[in-house]
């Protein structure tokens, strides 16, 4: 167990900057161009608020259910 807990707490070397800028020009593509925000903006929102449900159980809190309405806001 305790190779496991050095492997996840060990920092490692970054990502390329040619990736790192990549990434942020395909999330600027996708933000940008309408039709694809208009897909994309439910996912999106859905993996936001996972991580808010994750840190909410992580932190021992109660945690009901998410609800997510069609203009993507949300009701926790």
């Amino acid at each position: 167990m305790s190779e496991v807990w050095v492997t996840l707490t060990t920092p490692q070397a970054g990502p390329p900057l040619w990736i790192v800028l990549l990434a942020a020009l395909a999330a600027l593509a996708v933000v940008t161009w309408s039709a694809s925000w208009q897909l994309s903006r439910g996912l999106i929102t859905i993996a936001h608020e996972g991580g808010h449900a994750l840190a909410a159980l992580l932190t021992r809190r109660k945690l009901q259910g998410i609800r997510l309405h069609s203009d993507t806001s949300d009701l926790r």
